[in-house]
C-alpha cells in the first residue's frame, strides 16, 4: 500500500499502456489552479494511470493512446540514427500516400475506420518503392483487384517530392514528445506530494542510453 511506503523511486517507460478514466483527449489547458489539499482516496479514483493527481483530474485533462505513446518517442537518439530515421520517414511518406488512396476510394470514413487498416510487419524490400508498399498493403487488406499498377504510379508521381514536407511535419510533431512525457511526470509528482510524500524528478541517465532518464524520487522524510 502507498500510504506504508516510506521511500519510492520511478522511472517511467511504456506511457500508451497506461490506464486513463475516460479514454478522452481534451485541450491541454488549464483555466485555473484547483485547491491540492483534498484528495480523493474514493475506489473510484484508484487504478488510473493518468491522470493520477487531483489537481489534473480537476483540470479536466484526459490523454489518448496517441499522445501517450508520443511522450515515449526517442527524441534524443534521433542525430545518432539519421539513416534510420530517414528510412522511417520513407515509411511515413508511403503509408501517408496509401491512406489517401483509402479515403478517396472510400475505404476510410471516418477515424475509427482506420483500426481495419493495419499494416503490420512488411519485408524491408516491401519499401523500394511506393506501387510494390501499395500492393503488398491492398493484398493484406483483401483489396488487391481494386487498384491498378498504373494507378499506384499516378499517386507516387502526385505526392513526389512532398516527403521533406512530411518529414517538417512528424518532427514538430515529436518535439511534442518531452512536453507530453513532463506532464504525466508531473502528474504523478503531485499525486505523490497529495499523499504526503516529498517528490522532487530528476535526470538519472544519459538521454542517448536510456530515452526514459528521468527518475521521481518520493519519501516521507525530510532527508531527501
Amino acid at each position: 500500500m502507498l500510504s506504508d511506503a516510506e521511500l519510492l523511486v520511478n522511472v517511467g517507460c511504456c506511457y500508451h499502456f497506461l490506464s486513463d478514466q475516460t479514454g478522452e483527449s481534451k485541450i491541454l489547458f488549464f483555466g485555473y489552479l484547483q485547491n491540492c489539499n483534498d484528495v480523493d482516496t474514493s475506489e473510484d479514483s484508484k487504478g488510473h494511470g493518468f491522470p493520477m493527481s487531483q489537481l489534473v483530474q480537476n483540470g479536466g485533462l484526459h490523454l489518448d493512446y496517441r499522445p501517450k505513446n508520443l511522450a515515449a518517442q526517442a527524441l534524443y537518439r534521433w542525430s545518432r540514427q539519421v539513416e534510420q530515421d530517414l528510412n522511417v520517414f520513407v515509411k511515413h511518406h508511403f503509408r501517408a500516400i496509401l491512406q489517401v488512396i483509402l479515403k478517396e476510394r472510400g475505404w476510410i470514413k471516418t477515424e475509427s475506420d482506420l483500426d481495419f487498416f493495419v499494416v503490420g510487419h512488411l519485408h524491408k524490400d516491401t519499401f523500394n518503392s511506393f506501387p510494390v508498399y501499395a500492393r503488398a498493403c491492398l493484398e493484406k487488406f483483401k483489396l488487391g483487384e481494386q487498384v491498378t499498377d498504373d494507378e499506384l504510379r499516378e499517386y507516387e508521381a502526385k505526392f513526389e517530392g512532398q516527403q521533406d514536407l512530411l518529414a517538417f511535419c512528424w518532427t514538430l510533431r515529436a518535439l511534442m514528445s518531452q512536453v507530453l512525457e513532463s506532464l504525466i511526470l508531473l502528474d504523478r509528482q503531485l499525486y505523490l506530494e497529495e499523499c504526503g510524500f516529498q517528490a522532487r524528478l530528476f535526470p538519472l541517465f544519459d538521454p542517448y542510453e536510456s530515452p526514459r532518464n528521468m527518475v521521481l524520487f518520493a519519501s516521507k522524510s525530510e532527508t531527501h
